[in-house]
């Protein structure tokens, strides 16, 4: 269905406020389809489950095929909710004193690396409001040049007598929310990429951002950035009652294995797409269950 028919199909609804609410969504849907800032680069949403570089290749070659990829109404919807959860959470552990990251000023556009700054923190300057700032989180970046990995993570927990950890939110229904004993094991995997990447790139860098700060008092921040990761941590929310399940993930051999394999397979991508050539198919026929649903099937199989 094209986007006009969409927005007519939306405008025919009943109600005063409802169309104005779907078309919206509906717009906010078609402005997350690819982007050429995307184009050659590796996200983790990509590389987690059953990655196939050949149609990564495809599909960056040429980018309409990820108009393929249809968010309807309902799923955008969905997708809104799990971000301002997001937001919710974050802001409550910000005020917690454990979640390290870039929090910018919605008002005055201050930034601040570290833990979220209270109220009238001397470190920063004041807002231009006499309400104080509006801090919110920026999502921590996590780049890797050589494997053109990009991505962002839900931030750093910092938790005394505990450890350090990347953390991961996530929002689950009822009836799912109830079967979780543990992460899917996708979840797993794009939660181990950013560790990998995470353990090599980040300290690093924050490290040379606070020290251009040249604050008088980054005790802590400063403990956070050079200490090691325990794992990551790993929150669900329950979106129907609002129960939390919390896990603990760290490095055993099975998962380092498999991020390794997950690293050749970009490599191979990679190259192939420099190349100009294609990485072999993973599928024998476009019948089989991974090509039905793959976005560049059409020219795979020409």
């Amino acid at each position: 269905m094209s986007f006009v028919r969409e927005l007519l199909k939306i405008r025919g609804g009943s109600g005063y406020v409802v169309p104005i609410l779907d078309e919206e969504v509906i717009k906010s849907a078609k402005r997350g389809n690819f982007s050429k800032s995307r184009q050659g680069k590796i996200y983790p949403s990509e590389i987690a489950g059953d990655f196939c570089p050949r149609e990564w290749v495809l599909c960056n070659r040429d980018p309409s095929l990820y108009k393929k990829r249809n968010v309807g109404v309902d799923l955008q919807y969905k997708f809104d909710v799990g971000t301002y959860l997001h937001l919710m959470v974050q802001d409550r552990l910000g005020e917690a004193g454990v979640l390290f990251g870039e929090w910018n000023c919605k008002v005055c556009k201050a930034k601040w690396l570290g833990f979220k700054p209270e109220k009238e923190d001397p470190r920063v300057k004041l807002c231009i409001t006499d309400k104080g700032h509006f801090w919110e989180l920026e999502e921590l970046k996590i780049r890797d040049k050589a494997l053109r990995f990009r991505g962002r993570t839900d931030g750093v927990l910092f938790i005394h007598a505990h450890g350090k950890f990347l953390f991961e939110f996530k929002t689950a229904r009822h009836d799912d929310f109830i079967r979780l004993t543990e992460p899917p094991q996708r979840t797993v995997e794009q939660s181990f990429l950013y560790l990998d990447v995470a353990e090599r790139r980040v300290n690093e860098l924050w490290l040379k951002e606070l020290q251009k700060k040249n604050e008088s008092d980054v005790e802590k921040e400063l403990q956070c950035v050079r200490s090691k990761f325990d794992g990551v941590i790993v929150l669900y929310l329950d979106k129907d009652t609002q129960d939390r399940k919390e896990f603990m993930l760290t490095w055993n051999d099975e998962r380092r294995e498999l991020i390794d394999e997950k690293k050749k397979l970009i490599s191979v991508a990679c190259e192939h797409y420099d190349a100009g050539t294609l990485p072999g198919r993973i599928c024998e026929s476009k019948e089989e269950k991974r090509a039905k649903k793959c976005l560049a099937s059409v020219p795979c199989f020409e």
